[in-house]
């Protein structure tokens, strides 16, 4: 199976975390970009809880990349909550194949934008069929 770029939002690092299978982020995606909010959100501000160690190491080894967008004003246009706005702009910047958010008005906004939506029970799902 071809191994896809993903633009994640925090809700899947964080939950992918706390039931310990972060790791099936790095045995399904080639790698994954994150906006400078989901950083601030997980990293930063996040700090000590799930998610936060694993995601600076991924970050490290160069597995994740975080970067920012370019049109900020559009991303006041897209939705209210700044960090999941940043994500749906960062993947229409990068032209990602696949959007990972279990927040639902990020799965619903980036599905209308036409994009390939994973949830956390999904990259389960998938990893549980590649066992």
């Amino acid at each position: 199976m071809k191994k896809l770029r993903a633009v994640s939002d925090a809700s899947i690092l964080i939950h992918l975390s706390a039931i310990g299978r972060f790791h099936l982020l790095m045995d399904l995606f080639q790698e994954i970009v994150i906006p400078e909010g989901v950083y601030e959100e997980v990293v930063v501000e996040g700090w000590g809880l799930p998610g936060s160690l694993e995601t600076a190491e991924a970050i490290r080894s160069g597995f994740i990349a975080v970067k920012g967008v370019v049109d900020r004003e559009e991303v006041r246009n897209i939705i209210r909550k700044y960090n999941n706005a940043e994500v749906i702009q960062l993947a229409k910047e990068m032209n990602a194949e696949v959007v990972l958010a279990d927040e639902e008005e990020v799965r619903e906004e980036a599905e209308e934008r036409g994009f390939d939506v994973r949830e956390g029970s999904g990259i389960l799902l998938v990893s549980v069929r590649e066992f």
